[in-house]
């Protein structure tokens, strides 16, 4: 048996033998780590114990030798051959906010980064790398313990732990140092064995998650590697956003309705910069936000420069404002025996329909048409009243006034006229009956409608959604009061310059001689008085209106009759001259533009005057001959049957 206390070894009743000595991995007294010195790297021809393991020892007859280094006698002898000291545990610090930062050259040393379970980044500094490091100074070897011995504490070695210095922006936001976690999640592998991927809740887990105050963090034993996470008290604020749920609504993260919004903010120094929308509901008007008794309104724009130092509370102020009334809807002709309503109105807004038996339905605008059934068919005569409400941006106007249709007897409208539509024209424009409807349709589907004038003419505005390029078709129908619609008629933009050259014009000229009696204009205009000539009759000669007059005596025998004959070296049509008569009275009705259609709710009776056939105006000539040009005054012309 051998034993061996600080190094020195005795032998008694060892049998002859080849043996070396080790060092267990723990000494039996207390149970400490330890660590072996390497001898041969500090004294020279001390080679003998470079490990826990030593070389081999022969003993031979009772005679203990190791050959090649020591003789060994009977006599006591020292010499050293290794050394055992403690282990020492390293010492890992981490932190989210600030930089460690020393007396390096440039005063930011970057000591690397690591990222914890949840992928937050964290600055890592190894304050202590553990373990028993050797090191050459001066030609001398020194081997020193590089960290916390075991059963020691940190404050052995040091009075305070480094912190980490915090950037002026961290400091703005107001983020102050509170002390150290005993760090659960993030793993610093094991200085004395590499494999050990151990947290800090796996070697201490009485600490884990403990929060520890700068002193705490240094006192307690060391019985394992130790990391230690940097905690900072971080100011959090709120900011509330909130209305009077009467007068409106905000809209929340989510675009839902809410009485009151609140954003969270993190430091001292985020602004608010983005402000809720606030929904005024009907009769009431937004004018911004408050913050005291006053009701003053802060500007938006300082608002949102406004920094976040404290929890801050904002209340939206309204005025009451004149209710938006929704436009009227368009209800289409309503012919005996049909036994659907239809018509157009605003995309999105609320259409009801209230039938002859009283009852009522509703529906919603859908590419600004819509369409309510009846029970059973329309008789002639029997009124269908409608009305609209619009919504916009979820708040709905005020209804509409009542609109109303009669049943008719199934007649249709005469066609429209359009005249040549240039491209990027900001207007579609053309000739109708006085007071009927026009409805557009442009090549995005987008019908706007508007009411032929007295005078004959209409117009529309082109939405910004159809702005017309060359060889783009529209689309225009005419209803006529207690008629149905018209066939469609199609007309296709042409570039400016070629409509400009299809204008067609109207001049006045001498029967037999074509002697031209007064200038001739630009457009289709009507027949006029010449002194001591007679009108005769009106030809269209390569798309131009010509008026044909002759020459008159004084007292004539008899009265001229018109002709019917054609003297032209072009082809020419005559239209039988129509006397003149007064204007009828028609009921006025505003134009729309874009969907903003208006329909007449009322008519009102006319004189008993003469009126043109299918016009409704006193230039019947004009009309007739422009019913022969369409096919020839600068513009491309179909027509579309009804169904």
């Amino acid at each position: 048996m051998s034993q061996g206390v600080n190094g020195e070894f005795t032998f008694e009743n060892v049998p002859d033998g080849e043996y070396v000595v080790a060092i267990a991995g723990q000494t039996m007294t207390t149970k400490q780590r330890h660590d072996i010195v390497p001898l041969s790297k500090i004294f020279d021809g001390a080679e003998f114990q470079t490990n826990d393991v030593s070389q081999k020892i022969v003993i031979q007859n009772g005679v203990v030798s190791v050959p090649g280094l020591v003789d060994v006698n009977n006599e006591p002898e020292t010499e050293i051959i290794f050394g055992v000291v403690h282990h020492a545990y390293s010492v890992t610090l981490t932190s989210k906010y600030g930089k460690f930062i020393f007396g390096t050259q440039n005063g930011n040393q970057d000591f690397g980064t690591e990222v914890d379970v949840n992928g937050t980044p964290l600055q890592v500094f190894t304050a202590y790398q553990g373990g028993l490091r050797t090191f050459e100074q001066n030609n001398n070897i020194f081997a020193s313990n590089a960290g916390v011995l075991d059963g020691d504490r940190i404050n052995n070695i040091t009075d305070k732990l480094p912190e980490p210095t915090l950037s002026d922006e961290e400091k703005a936001m107001g983020i102050t140092f509170v002390g150290w976690l005993a760090e659960p999640a993030y793993a610093t592998p094991s200085s004395y064995d590499n494999s050990d991927l151990r947290t800090m809740a796996e070697r201490y887990p009485t600490l884990a998650g403990s929060l520890l105050s700068p002193s705490d963090a240094i006192s307690f034993v060391a019985l394992d590697d130790i990391t230690l996470r940097a905690v900072f008290n971080i100011p959090h604020h709120s900011v509330t956003f909130a209305t009077n749920s009467d007068k409106g609504q905000i809209n929340d993260k989510d675009n839902n309705k809410a009485s009151y919004v609140e954003k969270q903010f993190e430091g001292n120094n985020k602004k608010i910069a983005e402000l809720p929308t606030v929904q005024a509901k009907p009769g009431y008007k937004f004018l911004g936000w408050y913050a005291d008794l006053t009701e003053n309104v802060i500007p938006e724009t300082e608002l949102k420069e406004m920094v976040v130092n404290q929890n801050l509370k904002f209340y939206a102020k309204y005025e009451k404002a004149d209710p938006e009334v929704s436009n009227i809807p368009v209800i289409n002709p309503i012919s005996e025996g049909d036994t659907k309503v239809t018509g157009i109105g605003i995309n999105g807004s609320k259409i009801k329909v209230t039938f002859p038996d009283g009852t009522s339905k509703e529906t919603t605008v859908n590419n600004n048409e819509w369409s309510i059934d009846f029970t059973r068919p329309f008789k002639y005569g029997e009124q269908i009243n409608a009305n609209q409400t619009e919504v916009q941006e979820g708040v709905e106007k005020l209804v509409s006034p009542i609109v109303s249709q009669t049943v008719v007897n199934p007649k249709k409208s005469e066609n429209p006229i359009v005249l040549a539509v240039k491209e990027e024209a900001a207007a579609v424009t053309g000739k109708g009956i006085a007071g009927s409807t026009i409805i557009v349709t442009f090549k995005d589907g987008s019908k706007v409608a508007t009411t032929v004038a007295e005078n004959g003419t209409w117009s529309v505005e082109v939405p910004k959604t159809a702005a017309l390029k060359k060889g783009d078709n529209v689309s225009v129908v005419q209803i006529e009061k207690d008629k149905l619609p018209s066939s469609a008629v199609d007309a296709t933009a042409v570039l400016d310059e070629k409509a400009d050259a299809l204008k067609p014009k109207t001049s006045f000229v001498e029967e037999g001689t074509n002697a031209e009696l007064s200038p001739t204009v630009e457009g289709l205009v009507s027949k006029k008085d010449i002194p001591n000539y007679k009108y005769v009759t009106t030809e269209v000669v390569d798309g131009n209106l010509v008026h044909v007059y002759k020459k008159v005596d004084e007292k004539p025998d008899k009265p001229e009759q018109p002709e019917t004959t054609t003297t032209s070296t072009h082809t020419t049509t005559k239209v039988p001259s129509i006397p003149t008569v007064s204007t009828p009275v028609r009921p006025s009705v505003s134009t729309s533009k874009s969907m903003h259609n208006t329909q007449s709710t009322a008519t009102k009776e006319t004189s008993a005057v003469a009126t043109l056939p299918k016009t409704g105006t006193q230039d019947g000539t004009l009309f007739v001959v422009i019913g022969l040009l369409l096919t020839v005054v600068g513009i491309v012309v179909y027509k579309k049957n009804n169904a």
